[in-house]
């Protein structure tokens, strides 16, 4: 049942939909057209947010409404996980702590957890900017055989600690989850209170966030949508990570809407001091501390991507633009960063092509003259091309089978890699050699 707050948000979000469009440069109907093309090819699913000035001025919902299995949208404010979006909240209170003089970002880990491997040397700065040299166990062959598995502190602090660094603190950057859990902790010890209540008294109560907080098992009466992956040419329930275990690095639950406001409270000095946030905007190889900082096109944006289960979100502020975009899909079978990116552009006023999102229906017919084995002479990998259901797949050697859209008759994109194949054509109608363009190289290849 509907309370009269949810009622009001709702009613909120859909007047600032409908009256702000003459008050800003955003041209609503291209994303229109680009969401719905892409559901309409049931590549996407989710809500988008974006604000200009602080003030929503796009809120959508696009695709069936995967989180009831009905075939309309509603006008729900939907939740999501946010996945590692959740850093940049961990990150925020930390900074806090620092400006509290309860932390510094020399701070040796051991001060909390000496058995952590090489917790001497490691230090807060270490953790936040990724330098740390720790393991993401998230990385651990075995984590998809507990994911699920409720996890105590202590247990996953024994993982944590059983696992080899993987290089000396300060000496490379690279990308941890474990990083942010210990983060979490160290708030947990620091403040004796649950990361939990720590992220509503600083973050959500503080700037009025009603959609943010610590999830738990996904609750449809809450309006949390669960999340799903494509496979088999269809949609399937993605398994649930228990949120005992990603904490302060991936637990967060909330709203494309108060994503929005979240970044947008950070970058305009309302959740720590100036020092702190200008440390936090600092990139040291290829991250800030707990931000990421970009530029696009000459325009510097702020802020992190998250993925959890079948949950994929992007948050970016463009300060210069007083623009900020946040996204959540709750299922995707398509390169996630071509649509930001594309979202972004139209966003900006820039030039998409729409008609590059078109995908072309092949009958079985012709999608079965592209089948074969396929080998080059450049590169040891084998890849095998079959036709399922209506649709064309590549199976690369020890590597699972990715689908792929046809733009063309000789063009195919795999849905979600980034890669494309361009197919030859013999005389007698085959496709007997096919070129794999990826990260700047062409490779050829051919039937065996």
């Amino acid at each position: 049942m509907k309370t009269l707050n949810s009622i009001f948000v709702m009613l909120s979000l859909f007047l600032l939909t409908t009256t702000s469009f003459a008050q800003t440069t955003i041209n609503s109907q291209k994303i229109d057209s680009l969401l719905s093309k892409l559901s309409g090819y049931d590549k996407i699913y989710g809500t988008i947010a974006i604000s200009q000035h602080e003030k929503i001025v796009y809120y959508k919902r696009f695709g069936n409404d995967l989180a009831n299995n009905i075939e309309e949208i509603t006008n729900i404010e939907y939740k999501y996980r946010i996945g590692s979006i959740s850093k940049m909240y961990t990150a925020v209170i930390i900074f806090q702590l620092i400006d509290e003089n309860k932390l510094t970002l020399n701070t040796k880990l051991s001060a909390f957890f000496p058995n952590v491997p090489n917790a001497d040397s490691i230090n807060i700065d270490n953790l936040l900017n990724h330098h740390s040299g720790l393991f993401s166990f998230t990385n651990d062959y075995n984590y998809v055989n507990w994911l699920t598995t409720k996890k105590s502190k202590e247990e996953m602090l024994a993982i944590i600690e059983a696992e080899k660094p993987i290089f000396k603190p300060g000496k490379k950057c690279e990308y941890s989850n474990t990083n942010y859990v210990l983060l979490g902790y160290i708030i947990e010890k620091i403040t004796g209170n649950s990361f939990e209540d720590e992220l509503n008294k600083r973050i959500t109560k503080k700037i009025g966030l009603q959609n943010t907080y610590y999830g738990s098992k996904i609750k449809k009466d809450k309006n949390e949508v669960k999340s799903y992956e494509f496979e088999e040419n269809k949609w399937k329930e993605s398994a649930e990570t228990d949120m005992s275990i990603p904490g302060g690095a991936g637990a967060i639950v909330s709203t494309p809407a108060d994503m929005t406001r979240f970044i947008e409270a950070l970058l305009n000095g309302k959740l720590m001091s100036k020092n702190s946030l200008d440390s936090m905007k600092i990139v040291k190889g290829k991250y800030g501390r707990g931000i990421f900082v970009k530029e696009n096109g000459g325009i510097m944006s702020y802020g992190h991507s998250g993925a959890i289960d079948g949950f994929r979100s992007d948050l970016f502020s463009y300060p210069e633009l007083n623009l900020t975009i946040a996204i959540s899909f709750n299922g995707i079978n398509y390169v996630r960063q071509n649509v930001t990116n594309n979202i972004i552009k139209i966003a900006k006023g820039d030039q998409v092509d729409l008609n590059s999102f078109n995908i072309l229906n092949l009958s079985d017919e012709q999608l079965a003259k592209y089948e074969g084995v396929f080998s080059s002479k450049d590169i040891p990998i084998i890849i095998k091309i079959k036709k399922e259901a209506n649709q064309l797949t590549a199976q690369a050697t020890n590597q699972s089978p990715v689908n792929m859209d046809a733009k063309s008759e000789t063009i195919f994109e795999p849905a979600m890699n980034g890669a494309m194949f361009e197919f030859k054509k013999s005389e007698n109608g085959n496709f007997n050699e096919l070129i794999l363009k990826q990260g700047g190289r062409n490779l050829l290849f051919t039937r065996e």
